[in-house]
């Protein structure tokens, strides 16, 4: 895999408005204050666009592409949340074994009534679950267009609403499902891979700088 240049310096000052938005509605300077906007949703379709814009021409079910492709993304995050909730763990230090490990593996916004150590950080297993499907999106809509992939994700919706009949604690609730999981945001992670899809068809025919 070719390296990748990460970095969209026009985003930068985009995603620190974000940052700080979400900073505060969890951290409220004032009581029974939320910001006005949908702060994660405008994070999943960033995400959606910079993945896509990254590693849609590039992306391979192969060992060795999927290997440098997760160790990137796992750099990109894992690393600063690890401190934290370490940090979070030593301080608190009343979490059983069940606890640490779900949220240490970032699967506890799989599960209802999880115990996050980091409120804000379910947000996190909704981007972890797009990155690891995001190389099947990637070379499904790379063969067969953008709507294959949006079809292939519609399912995998599908298929967690019918998991969450089942009132077990994995994906437990279609209410939890479709506000708490990945299958629930995908329209929002999918409105910037169609966003990229389309800046990356521009560029092909010349209608854009590259």
């Amino acid at each position: 895999m070719r390296a990748v240049k990460e970095r969209y310096p026009a985003l930068t000052g985009v995603r620190a408005f974000g940052a700080i938005a979400v900073f505060f509605d969890h951290f409220p300077p004032w009581p029974h204050w939320h910001a006005i906007i949908n702060v994660m949703a405008f994070f999943y379709v960033l995400s959606g666009f910079l993945i896509v814009r990254l590693y849609h021409e590039q992306a391979r079910l192969t060992r060795a592409w999927l290997s440098k492709y997760f160790i990137n993304r796992f750099a990109r995050i894992y690393p600063v949340y690890f401190l934290l909730l370490t940090v979070a763990v030593c301080l608190q230090r009343d979490f059983s074994l069940p606890v640490l490990a779900s949220n240490y593996t970032l699967t506890h916004a799989l599960f209802y009534r999880s115990t996050l150590i980091i409120q804000p950080s379910w947000s996190l297993t909704v981007e972890e679950c797009f990155y690891a499907l995001a190389p099947l999106f990637m070379i499904l809509a790379r063969r067969a267009g953008f709507a294959a992939a949006f079809t292939l994700a519609a399912a995998l919706l599908g298929a967690a609403l019918a998991i969450s009949t089942l009132d077990i604690r994995l994906l437990h609730t279609p209410a939890f499902v479709l506000s708490t999981t990945f299958f629930g945001h995908f329209a929002e992670f999918f409105a910037g891979v169609y966003l990229a899809l389309y800046v990356t068809r521009l560029e092909r025919t010349g209608s854009l700088a590259a």
